[in-house]
């Protein structure tokens, strides 16, 4: 995926007086371990902060605090100072990033020479974030960035050091010295428009930035949350103009229209058929669209009597990129509400932009509203503790397979008295404990009556948006009992286990699933939930 940057000057145009480099505490072993998920759309006003970091402290060590604040007339210790404040409450992809680098430049403030856009401000701050590389699927999502990016402005343009702040360019690497996965910029101008705005939960889009790029490397989601983003205090105008008669406006309202209603149209009857899977991948493509196509329209320069219908259409596609967003999550997350809040979105897309095609007297679309018989990401999943029940391959023996219950801890102990070894998860995750029941109910003769469990490599946990496989430790797990193993059962025979899973802490047992590949017979999932 790739977005086009908007034009801004260069940020060392105005001749850099100064270069300081400071590293920040994450140097010195402050980053976390693992990327964070981040919390349901909707959920604690819709935005990523309701509960700060979703990383817990249950087996694990708590998180660093900092030092003392240093002087405050000292603009470049006291800039580092806020970023890494800002970063120890990360909830995206800078949450456990490996390293935090802040360089702050002095600018030229004369007003014959110095960048207008700085409103004559001094200081530069640049913030390099070498990402971790587990993200999850909302970590790597362009709102995971944005909402992160948002803090380390927020934190220098809403504070005592706003006076002096000229911009803030945050880099998002996935190395130290590498190419930027993604680069966004806020200068002192734009930044004024969002003065009102900043509250320490909500973001700015990526259209809203003075400067944004998404390197083509990037296979990230497009998705940003609709209910948290920040509205501008006024419009911020863009600087590209592309010329645009009426007869190229209207043969460019039928294109894009066209292209946005096929994937709606397409989206529609996937929700028909359950298909889940499908409906994320359209709702993901009509984002990327709607978003592509919003930029270009904001381009173009029509003549006065269309500027009403262009800013109209703009609107339309607004609502577009929020549908697909809104439901990209909820079937991916199989959150009902999500899917809701995306029909409404579509609704008033719909209605915008059949308005902006009555205008031009041009045939308006159809309703693409989803149908969704159930909000299920799996609906015939089995109940835990509910038998799949099986005659194996050879149609020799009937076996049946059931997870029976869960427990989760951030710590276990394996083995017993002077041999026992304490494991604890990483920071942010904890241990998730499968009770795993296989029996032998049957034997039909004609061969074997002995059969061969399933590997524990065959079983896949999924949860928020991510599968996991099991990482079995070997031995007796105190308190818990045996891990589970391949074994061979008998007539009347059973073998039982746990399963091991290591799990963010976040994870919900309400829509999480656990799949097992049968070799030969099928693959059963059962809803963990009871």
């Amino acid at each position: 995926m790739h977005y086009p940057a908007r034009r801004m000057p260069p940020l060392l145009l105005a001749c850099v007086l100064l270069c300081i480099c400071v590293v920040s505490p994450a140097a010195a072993g402050w980053a976390g371990s693992t990327g964070l998920n981040l919390p349901p759309i909707g959920g604690d006003n819709g935005n990523l902060s309701g509960n700060g970091s979703v990383f817990g402290s249950s087996g694990a060590d708590p998180a660093p605090s900092l030092p003392a604040a240093p002087d405050p007339s000292d603009y470049d210790a006291m800039a580092a100072y806020l970023v890494e404040q800002a970063r120890l409450s990360m909830s995206g992809s800078a949450a456990g990033a490996q390293d935090v680098m802040v360089t702050i430049y002095s600018v030229i403030t004369d007003p014959d020479l110095a960048d207008p856009d700085y409103l004559g401000r001094e200081k530069v701050v640049k913030v390099d974030v070498i990402l971790n590389s587990s993200r999850g699927t909302l970590g790597d999502t362009l709102w995971a960035y944005e909402v992160d990016a948002t803090r380390i402005a927020e934190t220098l343009f809403d504070g005592d050091q706003k006076g002096r702040t000229a911009c803030v360019a945050v880099f998002f690497r996935e190395k130290a010295g590498g190419d930027p996965l993604m680069k966004l910029v806020l200068d002192a101008k734009t930044a004024a428009v969002f003065d009102q705005s900043w509250d320490g939960t909500s973001y700015i889009r990526l259209k809203h930035w003075s400067d944004a790029a998404v390197s083509s490397r990037y296979r990230g989601v497009g998705f940003e949350d609709p209910s948290s983003a920040m509205v501008p205090g006024q419009e911020i105008v863009t600087t590209v103009a592309v010329p645009c008669d009426e007869e190229a406006f209207r043969n460019a309202v039928i294109d894009a229209t066209a292209d946005i209603a096929a994937t709606a149209s397409e989206m529609s009857i996937q929700s028909i058929d359950q298909d889940y899977g499908a409906v994320a991948a359209s709702a993901l493509a009509l984002t990327t669209s709607a978003r592509t196509y919003e930029e270009e329209f904001s381009a173009y320069d029509v003549p006065d009597s269309y500027e009403g219908l262009k800013d109209e259409f703009i609107a339309a596609l607004d609502c577009y990129v929020d549908a697909g967003s809104a439901i990209w999550y909820g079937a991916t997350f199989t959150d009902g509400a999500a899917i809701e809040l995306g029909n409404e979105y579509l609704v008033e897309g719909q209605d915008a932009l059949n308005g902006v095609l009555g205008g031009l007297n041009l045939r308006q679309v159809e309703d693409s509203t989803l149908t969704l018989q159930s909000t299920d990401l799996y609906p015939d999943a089995l109940d835990l503790g509910e038998p799949y029940r099986f005659v194996d391959s050879r149609e020799v023996n009937k076996i049946s397979v059931r997870p029976r219950s869960y427990t989760s801890w951030g710590s276990y102990t394996l083995g017993t008295g002077e041999d026992a070894v304490e494991v604890r998860a990483p920071y942010g995750r904890e241990y998730l404990f499968v009770l795993v029941e296989v029996n032998h109910i049957g034997y039909y003769g004609g061969g074997s009556s002995r059969y061969r469990t399933p590997k524990p490599t065959d079983f896949t946990l999924i949860t928020g948006g991510d599968e996991y496989t099991p990482s079995q430790p070997s031995g007796y797990v105190r308190g818990v009992g045996s891990v589970y193993i391949s074994d061979y059962v008998d007539k009347s025979d059973f073998s039982t286990g746990y399963l091991v899973f290591e799990v963010p802490e976040s994870f919900d047992p309400e829509d999480t699933y656990l799949r097992a590949k049968i070799t030969g017979i099928g693959t059963p999932i059962w809803k963990l939930s009871e």
